[in-house]
């Protein structure tokens, strides 16, 4: 016979780990064999303190690579101690701990996390047939597999440092959301073992108060999983500082440094400079002048305001195919009360979510756009005013474009008649059920004509008219759309709209090269090739092809 283990998500908080339960009963049966991949030292020796002996199989690679910086010292100075009860099986994913009269296993590893704080399931069994086939399977694998190399898994935990220390981490975890409640359950509580004093050994308190401190504080595996629960507890009671929650973490997990502790926190804060663009930050706590505090909607919206508003100027003055410089911090700052150093923090929070895309020329200021396929969705729906500019701006650009007048204050795209026949009409339809409101950018952008653009962006027009007018003199068809376009778009790193702008003169400053009807992208007859005087490998080509004709 057996029964299923799980927790009663019902009382999913402070009930004792069904889990814990099993697990005991099986270890205090006598000798335990045990398969884990991922394996908590403080829970391990719990399992010791109870079973007769024990033998354990798991991915010593994977479990020392899940570890941090601080926890990782202390599960390899137990392997070492170990070595010969541990072999080491790659890819190993079975949970179980399996003794002759019982067994438990399931989908929960043998750590604190996976007793005491995750929605698992796992069956306890008593059928002697089923155990002893447990066993014998424990025994094949055992028979195929040996202890980790103590000297090539010391240069493995030297190597995992080297890189942590190289490449530390920003974030611990993903988070999406959900109304499932969250279990923590408490571990089984049992009697230490008593040693017998002694005749004459006098009894010390002191190392006993420190005993019972440890085990009634050293609760979790994880300096996450310490932070989440001091965070539980200390939200409860109103405001609170990031002083508090570093001594609450201590009382729970020990080697954390102050620094680790600060950015796990920030995980749980919405309106952090360093989480509020975050894609893995729970909206769990407001970040205020008297410290942090429990989240409420009404408490977000006003605490996101200034970083929407940051967010929807600078999808104001980014576009999505062409990349740009940064705008200016001063004015910025002026717009929306968020200072340069900010700025720089926010921007790289962009680009990490994929908000912004990022062209970085060694020796050049990095550039920037705006990625038309940023998903608005979790989190991200707070910034509303954002979203429905970002919206418009996607839906309605290529038109709105076509219709700007020129204007030396506002617009660098010059006058932009619309042709009933144009490409845009059929390729771009802006979704009807978004509000097409006017979005007047507060940022000031300089008009670019002929005589002043960019270099980058001159030697892009260059490449672009290059590739089409020796397509065209060749004899070769170019369709709207096609692929020729997006292999053109992709080469060069803009966006189509963009390339069928600037070869029909759409774009101000700019001659048309081509003209544009039902059959395709056809040699604009007026073009002058002294015209591209700014242009010389386009000019190259047109003056080739003038000479053999």
């Amino acid at each position: 016979m057996g029964r299923l283990v799980y927790h009663n998500l019902s009382d999913a908080t402070g009930s004792t780990s069904p889990f814990d339960a099993a697990v005991l009963e099986v270890a205090r049966t006598g000798h335990v064999s045990i398969v884990s991949p991922y394996v908590g030292v403080d829970y391990l020796r719990r399992i010791i303190q109870v079973s007769d002996s024990w033998r354990l199989i798991s991915d010593v690679e994977a479990w020392l690579s899940s570890l941090s910086v601080n926890a990782r010292p202390k599960a390899w100075l137990f392997i070492r101690e170990n070595i010969e009860r541990i072999h080491h099986c790659p890819a190993i994913h079975a949970k179980a701990i399996i003794s002759q009269k019982l067994a438990m296993f399931g989908s929960a590893n043998l750590t604190n996390m996976g007793m005491l704080g995750r929605t698992e399931m796992s069956i306890l069994i008593d059928d002697l047939d089923m155990v002893a086939e447990l066993g014998a399977w424990f025994d094949g694998l055992w028979s195929q597999t040996l202890p980790p190399i103590a000297d090539e898994a010391s240069a493995f935990v030297q190597w995992l440092d080297e890189e942590a220390e190289r490449t530390p981490s920003r974030r611990g975890r993903f988070a999406l959301s959900s109304s499932t409640r969250k279990v923590r359950a408490r571990l089984v509580k049992f009697p230490p073992p008593v040693n017998p004093a002694q005749p004459g050994e006098p009894l010390n308190l002191a190392a006993v108060a420190q005993i019972l401190i440890h085990q009634e504080h050293r609760h979790y595996d994880s300096l996450s999983a310490a932070v989440d629960a001091a965070v539980d507890a200390l939200a409860k009671g109103g405001t609170f500082y990031f002083r508090q929650v570093v001594v609450h973490v201590s009382g729970m997990f020990t080697g954390g440094t102050i620094r680790e502790i600060y950015f796990l926190l920030l995980q749980h804060c919405a309106n952090h400079v360093r989480s509020v663009f975050a894609e893995n930050t729970i909206n769990r706590l407001i970040l205020t002048n008297s410290g942090f505090c429990q989240s409420r909607i009404e408490k977000i919206n006003a605490a996101l305001e200034p970083f929407d508003h940051f967010l929807s100027q600078l999808i104001q003055y980014y576009d999505f195919s062409l990349f740009r410089d940064a705008p200016d911090e001063a004015e910025i700052e002026s717009l929306t009360g968020v200072n340069g150093g900010n700025q720089i923090i926010l921007m790289a929070e962009l680009i990490d979510c994929g908000f912004l895309d990022i062209d970085d020329i060694p020796g050049h200021l990095p550039l920037y756009k705006l990625r038309d396929d940023f998903a608005w969705d979790g989190r991200y729906k707070l910034f509303a005013s954002s979203m429905r500019i970002w919206l418009i701006k996607k839906n309605t650009q290529p038109s709105a474009m076509l219709n700007t007048p020129e204007s030396d204050d506002d617009s660098e795209w010059g006058d932009l008649s619309r042709d009933k026949d144009s490409v845009f009409n059929t390729l771009y339809v802006p979704d009807s059920s978004i509000q097409q409101k006017p979005i007047k950018p507060k940022l000031h952008v300089n008009a670019t004509k002929r005589h002043n653009l960019k270099p980058r962006l001159q030697a892009t027009i260059d490449s672009v008219f290059t590739y089409v007018l020796s397509c065209l003199f060749g004899r070769q068809k170019l369709q709207i759309p096609g692929v020729w376009l997006s292999q053109l778009a992709r080469k060069n790193d803009v966006g189509e709209d963009f390339i069928v702008f600037i070869v029909t003169g759409k774009r101000s400053g700019v001659p048309a090269i081509t003209l544009l009807d039902k059959d395709g992208l056809s040699i604009n007859p007026n073009l002058n090739w002294e015209e591209l005087v700014d242009y010389p490998k386009a000019q190259e080509v047109c003056r080739s092809f003038l000479a053999k004709i």
